[in-house]
């Protein structure tokens, strides 16, 4: 598979996909001069949900005090096309809600395009037999990574008059390639909060009370409990400067930079990098710092990888 895709957003909305730098050219040349793009190579070996791409859309607070708080219940969002690199329809490429709501097969495999995040969990055991995965080990500690980096690159610039009580929601969407490694696509400001569906009609209230309580209720204290006292609160503080309302101290819930961003090890390219050092039970990796990895020519079936036994060397 050698084709090559790359996305162009402009700063807010729509998305635009090209193949070629002459279809690029062309369209940059037709665009306003001093307008804002984001530029992103395009992912050609996603991992698919049933034939069809998806990504993981998860909700995040960051308050004044730079508290960084991640919501526990992540979801899905499914294309409704089959995915094809070559397919020219955006419904094949792109899984927001905004988009895909006006396509055909909108609802067609599942309600509102839209899953729990154990659908994953379970589809991926059930693709992957020969390797022990679970969600919550091998993607959600990649996640916290990827969002305590982008909020701590930007905080500077979050609360530039350091006003008080002040937070704001943010939606982050994650990939998943097919060799199970976890991607950030992008950080949006203005989360959807459509109801596409009985799930997110459950989940979204719940979520939005949660948010008010680890926001407003510390400065504003409510007079009746703000939920049911038999259901905990469904954020986690995974990051924090100084002192919390939630944590005592400073908390950093960022992995090592060492870490190996392949979660498997019999996933990882053999010539990957050198000196790959085992750190823990539970297959986490890390290499040496030291030496540059090599570029890797994996382009293969990952299912093949991981059937394969004591494939993976150390050079």
């Amino acid at each position: 598979m050698n084709e090559s895709r790359y996305l162009f957003s402009p700063i807010g909305r729509g998305i635009e996909v090209f193949k070629s730098l002459k279809e690029i050219n062309s369209f940059l040349y037709s665009r306003p001069h001093n307008s804002f793009w984001v530029v992103q190579k395009y992912i050609e070996r996603p991992l698919l949900y049933l034939q069809r791409k998806f990504d993981i859309r998860v909700w995040v607070v960051v308050t004044n005090k730079h508290e960084i708080f991640m919501y526990k219940t992540a979801y899905l969002r499914t294309s409704s096309d089959d995915y094809d690199i070559k397919a020219d329809k955006n419904y094949v490429h792109l899984t927001n809600n905004c988009l895909q709501k006006y396509g055909e097969n909108y609802g067609k495999h599942e309600d509102g395009n839209t899953l729990d995040m154990h659908k994953l969990d379970e589809y991926i055991k059930e693709q992957y037999p020969a390797i022990s995965f679970s969600v919550n080990r091998h993607i959600v500690p990649r996640m916290k990574d990827l969002i305590i980096d982008t909020i701590n690159c930007t905080k500077k610039n979050l609360n530039p008059l350091n006003r008080k009580g002040v937070f704001e929601l943010f939606g982050y969407d994650f990939l998943v390639d097919e060799d199970l490694r976890t991607w950030l696509i992008e950080v949006n400001t203005n989360p959807y909060l459509g109801i596409p569906n009985k799930f997110i009609a459950k989940v979204l209230p719940e979520m939005l009370d949660d948010m008010l309580e680890i926001t407003l209720d510390p400065l504003f204290p409510p007079k009746t409990p703000p939920r049911d006292p038999s259901r905990p609160n469904n954020y986690e503080l995974i990051y924090c400067d100084n002192n919390s309302t939630y944590h005592n101290g400073p908390l950093n819930q960022r992995s090592p930079f060492t870490r190996n961003v392949y979660p498997i090890q019999s996933l990882i390219p053999h010539d990957f990098g050198k000196k790959l050092v085992l750190i823990d039970k539970n297959h986490d990796l890390q290499y040496n710092p030291s030496t540059i990895p090599s570029k890797s020519t994996k382009n293969g079936n990952a299912k093949k990888q991981a059937g394969e036994k004591g494939k993976l060397s150390a050079v």
